[in-house]
């Protein structure tokens, strides 16, 4: 589907692709159409039975990284957990993402529809409050400040 990234990218369309397993793919597509800006949904993650096996992609995801027009979209995170608030085992798997993509590329999703037994305040929480190594700056592009400048709206007020 060349001819639909080559359009997207001519009409300053960002894309939010569902990839899972094939993060891979998106490399050419990334390097093809640097001004072509693709939201990787879910965290990268893919449906699994373990947090290892869901994020079995994220060393792909950081090579996916060097490219500037790539962005995630961080979602599905608390769901992923095998632990209650504040779904600490998936910290590591946060900062890694964190470390590659930095908080000006990363898109808060709430993911309402998938939270299972998980409070929609908790799994909010999690990025206000359990997030250590964010800092209060980091927390206003990640939850707001991203996305406005990804999808081209209007830069939402400062704390």
């Amino acid at each position: 589907i060349e001819w639909y990234w080559a359009a997207c990218e001519r009409l300053g369309i960002p894309v939010a692709v569902l990839a899972g397993e094939a993060v891979p793919l998106l490399q050419p597509i990334a390097a093809r159409h640097p001004d072509l800006r693709l939201i990787v949904d879910h965290s990268g993650m893919r449906g699994a039975h373990t947090l290892e096996d869901a994020f079995d992609t994220i060393d792909t995801l950081r090579a996916l990284s060097r490219h500037p027009n790539v962005c995630m979209k961080m979602g599905s995170i608390p769901q992923a957990s095998a632990e209650p608030y504040p779904f600490r085992d998936v910290q590591v798997y946060i900062e890694r993402i964190y470390q590659a993509f930095g908080a000006r590329r990363m898109l808060w999703e709430s993911d309402f529809t998938q939270l299972g037994h998980r409070l929609y305040a908790d799994c909010l929480r999690m990025w206000i409050e359990d997030t250590p190594f964010l800092s209060a700056e980091d927390r206003w592009w990640i939850l707001s400040g991203a996305a406005a400048e990804v999808l081209n709206w209007p830069e939402p007020a400062r704390p």
